[in-house]
């Protein structure tokens, strides 16, 4: 069992203090699942604790929510690349360099005004970001990176050059994955699935917590007719397997809508 780097247990000075808190995030290139859970952090936050900075590898800069506009953005340097933030993911050789840019913002913030904790939303490689000595982090994982671990074959299809890049890299950034995993204090898994990729691909602990999600709005009202027709809302990436849903659609004979 892989041990977390030591962290002392947060406290404030004074009592009139509020706690301060950096968070870190992947990216800012439009608003999806997990950007929906750095909204519900910020805004749990607010009530007791003053948010430094938001930390991430990349930011389109369009508007998302209060929550997240309104606090200070720090990108790494990756997002100066031209196109990056659309690029990003060819950009993966360089991850690792872009979140130890990351650290190094953090630890400059810190020696200007301490934080008193780091928290980061993560299911690609922000997680490795560096707490300054004492400085607990906890990480929210919606996944370990799927292009590295689990769904890594689906990311190889279809294109020979991606494919190329992740069997060639890819030993060496699931090596630096699992060792920037040692940079966490805490993780919290979002399923149970999770926790068991958590626990499987770093050989750490994880406890769960569901993230928040609108149950009202996906009940069906029974007083509307329905339709026999299948949905698929999604990210158009690999390990959503669209795919699988219109193939299940054809072999049905069902008509079949898909919106992402």
């Amino acid at each position: 069992m892989v041990r977390p780097q030591s962290a002392q247990p947060l406290r404030v000075d004074g009592p009139a203090r509020r706690p301060r808190v950096a968070i870190a995030h992947d990216w800012l290139c439009g608003y999806r699942g997990g950007e929906g859970v750095l909204d519900a952090i910020l805004r749990a936050l607010e009530p007791w604790a003053d948010v430094s900075t938001l930390y991430v590898m990349f930011d389109d800069r369009r508007p998302l929510t209060p929550a997240i506009d309104r606090v200070s953005h720090t990108v790494s340097w990756l997002n100066s690349l031209p196109a990056a933030h659309r690029l990003r993911r060819w950009c993966l050789p360089l991850y690792p360099m872009g979140v130890r840019h990351l650290s190094m913002q953090l630890a400059r913030e810190h020696a200007r005004s301490p934080i008193d904790l780091l928290v980061s939303t993560s299911s690609a490689a922000v997680k490795g970001i560096k707490a300054p000595p004492g400085v607990p982090h906890v990480c929210y994982i919606h996944a370990p990176a799927r292009y590295l671990w689990s769904r890594a074959g689906d990311y190889e299809q279809g294109s020979p050059l991606r494919a190329a890049g992740l069997r060639l890299l890819g030993p060496a950034l699931r090596r630096w994955d699992a060792a920037s995993a040692a940079h966490v204090d805490w993780f919290i898994a979002n399923s149970t699935h999770t926790k068991a990729q958590v626990e499987r691909c770093y050989g750490r602990e994880a406890r769960v917590l569901h993230p928040p999600v609108r149950t009202a709005f996906f009940t069906p009202n029974p007083a509307v007719a329905r339709d026999e027709t299948w949905l698929v809302v999604s990210a158009l990436e690999p390990y959503k397997r669209v795919d699988a849903a219109i193939a299940a659609a054809r072999q049905a004979g069902a008509r079949l809508r898909i919106a992402g």
